[in-house]
């Protein structure tokens, strides 16, 4: 199989494709093929409900996961709070950071929550969750393609056909980011020219992270080695990078605009409305419009550069065992 990128270059992989141009159920097969955008806003709205229930059950099966981010994140967390201790005893009135003045303790604590449970969402809508994240690939691809799907029976069959290959990759990326971050502290600290290599990490670790936008793709999609995910997620990342920095920077604007605007806002009344809207976002809405967002452009971008390999097989619907 080729991959034909736009130029004239071709990257030969392992892949082959599915027809993503077949009608789904309930569709007229003479009506015409929307795409683009207009694709991904009928998908959406049209399964908005049951993107709704996905999100809550991805939410509470996730909560394992999220917990040992949060708890991993301890670093990041003290770092920030270190930095927000002094201004909020400023705030306050205190000359120093004073851990005993119970107001300020429970300000700094409420900090530290906020900053790991941020980093632990952020963490798990771009990077994933390990086996709940191949569920919600699965059942998000399905959508995307118009194929039959029982959410809550489905999406625990994605996971447990995908367990070990989706636990694999949640923790090497715990261990990747984890030591990315110590590494980045440790260059930071040092003199030019060896100053300049965190910014190679930075560089290094958004890759990787682009990678997860087409890592669960391929495991709910094809039978392949563990490597392999790893190398056509790279191979699909290099020709659809632009793509792929519009889906970071949209997942991103959804995940930070709202809390953005109620951290900064100078009306209490604006703080607690966005306050109220950053919860509900989360709750209900979160994992399953970014996850479609990311399912959605995979699958586009699978189709534009994959043509058949009978080398790899594909994996059969859930749904039809």
């Amino acid at each position: 199989m080729r991959i034909i990128i736009y130029g004239g270059m071709e990257i030969v992989m392992g892949i082959f494709n599915r027809d993503y141009n077949k009608p789904g159920k309930g569709i007229d097969k003479n009506a015409p093929k929307k795409k683009g955008l207009n694709l991904f806003y009928d998908t959406y709205f049209r399964k908005f409900w049951d993107i709704i229930k996905l999100n809550l059950l991805f939410l509470v099966t996730s909560l394992p996961a999220l917990a040992i981010v949060m708890l991993l994140a301890g670093g990041i967390a003290n770092d920030l709070v270190g930095q927000y201790a002094p201004l909020a005893a400023k705030s306050m009135g205190l000359a120093s950071v004073d851990t005993s003045n119970i107001e300020l303790s429970k300000m700094i604590m409420a900090a530290d929550i906020g900053i790991r449970l941020f980093f632990g969402l952020a963490f798990i809508v771009l990077v994933g969750a390990g086996p709940t994240t191949a569920g919600l690939a699965y059942i998000l691809k399905c959508f995307v393609n118009e194929v039959p799907v029982f959410l809550v029976s489905d999406y625990f069959a994605a996971i447990k056909t995908n367990f070990k290959q989706s636990l694999a990759i949640w923790i090497i990326d715990l261990a990747v980011y984890t030591f990315a971050y110590y590494a980045i502290k440790l260059y930071g600290n040092m003199p030019a020219p060896m100053i300049y290599l965190k910014y190679v990490l930075y560089a290094l670790i958004f890759f990787f992270t682009i990678l997860h936008f087409f890592i669960y793709h391929l495991m709910v999609s094809y039978k392949m080695p563990f490597m392999q995910l790893y190398r056509n997620s790279a191979l699909f990342a290099i020709p659809s990078f632009p793509f792929c920095l519009l889906v970071f920077a949209v997942c991103g604007f959804i995940l930070f605009i709202f809390p953005g605007i109620a951290m900064t806002a100078v009306s209490e009344t604006i703080m607690a409305i966005f306050g109220i809207a950053t919860i509900l976002i989360w709750i209900f809405l979160l994992y399953g419009t970014c996850g479609l967002i990311i399912e959605f452009n995979a699958c586009r971008q699978v189709m534009k550069y994959i043509k058949e390999d009978h080398g790899v097989e594909e994996k059969e619907n859930i749904h039809s065992r």
